[in-house]
């Protein structure tokens, strides 16, 4: 695996590009790209990820708890504002109709995996398995 990064990381090219704009810090306008030998070993290594690790029926299980938990976790807050935080209360109830659902998504989304499954389990009482078990 080291030989391979190596190898990926010394094939990246350089290109400056005069089309770009004037940006204020000067290195926005390069762009790191790969040759075609080195593009289809990426391929390749993406390929093996997809199929064996992010596919994997594990991985999916995974997911669909976190599904679960997220949206669970929306529709409890939504409706049952009180068990919300005080800060994050005060910004729903400050925000505009519009707003208020963009506000409990915004906790939610700044809970850690271990926070939002601890969260979950306190409110409904019950446990989905999380990445950090197997």
């Amino acid at each position: 695996i080291s030989s391979s990064i190596g190898f990926l990381i010394s094939s990246a090219e350089i290109d400056k590009n005069k089309n770009r704009g004037n940006f204020e810090c000067p290195y926005l306008q390069y762009n790191a790209h790969l040759n075609e030998e080195a593009q289809d070993i990426l391929k390749l290594f993406k390929d093996i990820v997809r199929d064996n690790i992010i596919m994997s029926p594990h991985s999916q299980q995974l997911v669909k708890n976190g599904q679960i938990i997220v949206c669970s976790l929306f529709g409890v807050f939504a409706n049952n504002k009180d068990l919300l935080p005080s800060d994050t209360r005060r910004k729903y109830e400050k925000a505009e109709k519009s707003a208020q659902h963009r506000v409990i998504c915004d906790y939610i989304a700044g809970m850690t995996d271990r926070y939002a499954l601890k969260m979950y389990s306190k409110i409904f009482g019950s446990e989905l398995v999380s990445f950090f078990e197997k």
